[in-house]
């Protein structure tokens, strides 16, 4: 399929003296999210199909004409799920979950975070 790929990062975060809680942590991550955005704007793209003829595949980005609209990007791609597990446990579930279609339209990347024993899992 043209214009087919998937690329997935994992991360565990552990804490020296304390892991926050979802309360705190989240709008963390959400500012972290949207700081990214504009550091990399194509995060914020949308994977679509070209009109025939032709019919190819491509991205598209919207600029957004406020924060409101980041924010509404942000809800739309940051994930918070509250059950404990492994790194590898989140990974495994996520990997056949989060995939989509270049002809989709759907924003080319997501952040999925959820606790784990002593830290956060980020995917």
């Amino acid at each position: 399929m043209d214009g087919f790929t998937h690329l997935t990062n994992s991360a565990a975060l552990t804490f020296p003296t304390f892991t926050p809680t979802r309360e705190v942590f989240e709008p963390q991550v959400r500012a972290a999210w949207t700081h990214l955005r504009h550091l990399i704007p194509q995060i914020a793209a949308r994977g679509v199909q070209f009109p025939e003829p032709g019919g190819g595949f491509g991205l598209k980005y919207n600029l957004p004409a406020s924060l409101v609209g980041v924010d509404e990007w942000a809800s739309e791609t940051v994930f918070f799920s509250d059950d404990v597990k492994t790194l590898y446990e989140r990974h495994v579930e996520l990997k056949d979950n989060c995939l989509w279609f270049p002809g989709d339209n759907h924003y080319v990347a997501e952040v999925h975070v959820s606790p784990m024993t002593a830290g956060w899992n980020i995917r």
